[in-house]
């Protein structure tokens, strides 16, 4: 799995990365599953989830602010379970970031 240093790097940052990487592995999907330990992050590579990342809980709030922006969600709303499915384009590569 590959790890951040979120203590180095801004969310944004990582994100962006997080992004620009499934692109260059060819991921058609990037899934980030929030639980009580922060964030699971899984990529669909040819039809096969695997395990990306981890975002520690410390980080989980702002990672989760900036995912609601992209997707165009209401960041004010911590109680109500939202998710969303963004169409992203990319160099004329097509994916799909589920929050």
């Amino acid at each position: 799995m590959k790890e951040f240093d979120f203590k180095k790097e801004t969310v944004s940052e990582i994100l962006n990365e997080i992004i620009l990487d499934g692109i260059q592995k060819g991921a058609s999907d990037i899934h980030f599953e929030s639980n009580k330990d922060g964030i699971i992050i899984k990529m669909i590579i040819n039809n096969v989830t695997y395990d990306y990342s981890k975002v520690p809980v410390d980080f989980k709030r702002n990672m989760i602010s900036h995912i609601k922006m992209i997707a165009n969600m209401n960041i004010m709303e911590t109680k109500a379970e939202q998710s969303n499915i963004v169409k992203c384009t990319y160099e004329n590569t097509l994916f799909y970031l589920h929050v």
